[in-house]
């Protein structure tokens, strides 16, 4: 099934993701536990960006921006794989559901928060899932 995603950080105006849709196992109007629909999600992304980092492409080498960006130092490397390493679907699944019990990110479904990782959940053609990135603010006294 097709699930549209965003993702927000708070004290930002624009979305860092806009709305994108992916594509998960299940099925429409079938309720699934928060826990299972971040879990495919994460896994879906960690699966796509993992391809990306094996595929070689034209773009990137005729890509003037990055000539822009090593102009200063002497030196033009295109597409130069500076971390190689392919990230662990495991510790990225394990991670996301951590930060969500922790209250690092909220999660809203159709513009309703979702509260509990075992909460179920409904998605339907139009859903949207949003992922916020909550900042604490921190300071010290002096």
């Amino acid at each position: 099934m097709r699930l549209g995603i965003r993702i927000k950080q708070l004290g930002k105006k624009r979305n860092y993701i806009d709305k994108r849709f992916i594509d998960i196992e299940g099925e429409y109007n079938t309720p699934y536990p928060l826990e299972l629909i971040i879990k495919n999600v994460v896994s879906q992304q960690v699966q796509a960006f993992n391809r990306g980092k094996n595929e070689k492409s034209l773009i990137h080498f005729l890509n003037e921006r990055p000539a822009r960006a090593h102009h200063g130092n002497g030196r033009i490397i295109f597409n130069h794989p500076y971390n190689s390493k392919l990230v662990d679907e495991e510790k990225a699944i394990k991670t996301a559901l951590l930060a969500f019990q922790d209250g690092i990110i909220a999660i809203f479904m159709d513009e309703n928060q979702i509260h509990a990782i075992d909460e179920k959940i409904i998605i339907t053609e139009n859903s949207l899932m949003t992922f916020v990135k909550l900042t604490f603010l921190a300071s010290s006294i002096w």
